[in-house]
């Protein structure tokens, strides 16, 4: 039964849930005005499309390493802290730090050495010309991979230290600047602008979000303090979690090459197709997942299976009700939200069809993709990684699997559908593996573990 005690944490996450929502809708909306102005300026087009391809594997990359320290570092982070205090949390962000950003740097050499390589196989129907402008536009995109994982990491820090405000707000540097960059070097330097734009608005926003961290008490300057047991423990957690998302960031590199063989356009059309919802998943992922986290952290450690299984069916039943409703809104209204947002410039009528038959499956994936985002957060908190490392493993299976029968049925739309497939097999098979983990640490408890009850 619930208790008076019990409220005001929940209201607590739901208050932030709101507040980091409507901040991230803010920079989602500037970042939607940017894709607007990009689309009008460039339309689907084989500038876009090496841009797109160069922006892969930077974006993989980062993903990869930068947000895997969220799921690995925070649990440990809010235990150094409440136990052994804040010096000892600085402590481990310090060497954390250390390690953290020598692996994004090795990262970045290996890309960088290996993408010709990588550019004839991913853009093999590439024309010759168009490989040569990939590869010019990745060697500049290359800086974001150090930028976008140390932002990630001063981003989680000041989550779990409730400084939200901040690391809600910073993104709107990056679409504002490049959007200045296209208005100053576009007509010079062309699908180049996007790149330098890109780059130096990451720069701002690192340089702000550490800003923050100095501003709340905490070092920015990486240092080592040994292997200490928390050290051992986010390496012991990183390293399936690095694992796992490098298996699942990788359906985007599988999508990109599928699309790279339906011929010139292919992969702006996809990418064009995934900008609302992107912005949507975006928006509803970020506020569940940074308000859900610390609260779980917290009842995790408190041995509260009960306020845990009450927390997840509330949330859930929440995500549910809200992304049905916006996934129905956003099918059904496909072609006029595509005609009123991009059809203008370089992008016309024929643009229009296309990119709204590929939008309305990819709308289909917010349900699965949003709850999903919660499971992963308590499989996290539970530091039951290795979970997350077999999802995306056999997510990825999936995916291929999916992505070779649709193209085949369905063309550009099929390899959109498959990616709500990937979500829904993902979402289910968290869900079984969650259950089972909660029966098994409550099993000494009075009550069921399984979440449902």
């Amino acid at each position: 039964m619930e208790t008076t005690q019990d409220r005001p944490p929940r209201r607590r996450v739901w208050q932030i849930m709101a507040a980091v929502g409507g901040m991230t809708a803010l920079v989602s909306i500037v970042a939607a005005g940017k894709d607007l102005f990009v689309a009008g300026r460039f339309g689907v087009c084989d500038q876009m499309d090496a841009f797109v391809l160069a922006s892969v594997l930077p974006l993989f990359a980062s993903s990869v390493i930068g947000f895997s320290f969220n799921a690995a570092l925070i649990p440990t982070y809010v235990k150094e802290r409440e136990t052994r205090g804040k010096e000892a949390a600085q402590q481990l962000l310090s060497s954390t730090l250390v390690w953290g950003v020598l692996l994004l740097i090795g990262i970045s050499v290996v890309l960088g050495l290996l993408f010709p390589v990588l550019v004839s196989l991913l853009g093999a129907h590439f024309s010759p010309e168009k490989q040569a402008l990939t590869r010019s536009l990745f060697l500049i995109l290359l800086a974001t991979i150090v930028l976008r994982g140390t932002m990630v990491l001063y981003g989680s820090v000041l989550n779990a230290n409730e400084r939200y405000k901040l690391v809600s707000l910073s993104p709107i540097l990056t679409p504002v600047c490049v959007v200045i960059a296209v208005i100053l070097l576009g007509r010079r330097i062309g699908v180049y602008s996007l790149c330098w734009g890109t780059v130096v608005g990451m720069l701002l926003e690192l340089t702000v979000l550490g800003y923050g961290l100095v501003r709340s008490g905490m070092s920015v300057v990486p240092r080592w303090y040994g292997f200490t047991e928390p050290v051992k423990t986010v390496i012991r957690q990183y390293m399936p979690m690095i694992a796992g998302a490098c298996l699942s960031s990788s359906a985007i590199i599988v999508d990109q090459s599928f699309a790279s063989t339906l011929g010139s356009g292919s992969l702006s059309v996809l990418s064009y197709a995934n900008k609302i919802v992107g912005l949507v998943v975006y928006v509803c992922a970020t506020s569940v997942s940074t308000a859900v986290m610390p609260h779980f952290c917290t009842l995790v450690a408190r041995e509260d299976w009960q306020g845990i299984r009450r927390a997840v069916r509330v949330n859930m039943r929440i995500i549910i009700l809200a992304t049905v409703a916006i996934t129905a809104a956003l099918y059904f209204g496909s072609e006029f939200i595509v005609r009123t947002l991009f059809e203008r410039g370089a992008f016309g009528p024929a643009d229009t069809k296309i990119v709204a038959a590929v939008q309305r499956m990819c709308v289909l994936q917010v349900p699965f993709y949003v709850a999903r985002v919660l499971m992963m957060r308590l499989i996290s908190s539970l530091q039951g990684n290795s979970i997350l490392l077999w999802s995306a493993g056999l997510s990825m299976i999936v995916n291929v699997a999916l992505d070779y029968v649709l193209m085949r049925e369905m063309g550009i739309a099929g390899i959109a559908l498959s990616t709500t497939g990937v979500y829904l097999f993902s979402f289910v098979f968290c869900w079984i593996a969650l259950n089972r983990r909660m029966a098994q640490m409550s099993a000494g408890g009075t009550s069921s573990g399984c979440l449902s009850q």
